[in-house]
């Protein structure tokens, strides 16, 4: 019988163990949401915030940080990122190299978003003149896919060139020229480019706000049960 006894309060102490770990756990994950809604905030900040830093003077990358960088289009050496999908119609990226002097790497441009037209006869006209001048935009990065073909460039060495998903290592390899680790997203106020639409693809502030308070509701309950078993326990113990 006493044997009895002490294993149903060990399964009650193990159970208790098992409750107030599983509560910090909740609680743990509360903290996280919160904190991924004040990165979402910060993001929705920066889209409000329309002030050009000079790439310069960048102390640290954040996607969507607004930049500027004066310098000239390379107009000969182009790259079009092919079946990119917007509202359903299927279109493709115009992504130009920028030149900020020969000293620095190259910043590679995303102009935004062209229809893929059916004919070959009929291509959108992508050139830009190679004018100094100062453009403006934000800190992004190249559009990904799980699965990637091996051969991201063909063997024609024509340019503009047709790729899929490329990397910005395999950008410069083709282009032997070093490029900045991030591209900038083409102001929509800025000349020479197309339909662009940046906005962070993600859920508001919001959703994790209602996260954050359904785990801190679940860790509520379970801080509710385990208060309860504790009373449970010690007046099972003073009852012997």
């Amino acid at each position: 019988m006493e044997y009895l006894i002490k294993k149903i309060f060990h399964f009650r102490y193990m159970s208790l163990l098992l409750l107030s770990l599983t509560t910090i756990a909740l609680v743990a994950l509360g903290i996280w949401q919160l904190d991924r809604a004040k990165q979402k905030e910060t993001i929705n900040k920066q889209f409000s915030h329309s002030t050009f830093k000079n790439i310069e003077e960048i102390s640290e990358i954040k996607k969507f940080k607004p930049i500027k960088a004066k310098g000239q289009f390379n107009n000969t050496q182009q790259i079009i990122i092919d079946n990119i999908v917007q509202q359903g119609a299927i279109g493709q990226f115009v992504i130009t190299p920028f030149e900020l002097d020969e000293k620095q790497p190259l910043l590679m441009v995303n102009r935004g978003w062209i229809k893929k037209l059916k004919s070959v006869d009929h291509v959108t006209d992508i050139t830009v003149d190679n004018l100094r001048r100062t453009i403006n935009g934000r800190i992004g990065q190249l559009p990904k896919i799980g699965i990637r073909n091996t051969q991201i460039f063909s063997n024609d060495k024509s340019w503009p060139r047709i790729t899929h998903f490329p990397t910005l290592d395999e950008i410069s390899i083709e282009l032997k020229r070093e490029t900045f680790p991030f591209i900038l997203l083409l102001s929509s106020d800025d000349p020479d480019g197309f339909k662009r639409e940046w906005k962070p693809i993600q859920s508001g502030p919001k959703t994790h706000y209602f996260y954050a308070i359904q785990w801190f509701l679940m860790a509520l309950v379970l801080l509710i049960i385990s208060v309860k078993r504790v009373k449970t326990i010690f007046k099972t113990k003073n009852l012997e």
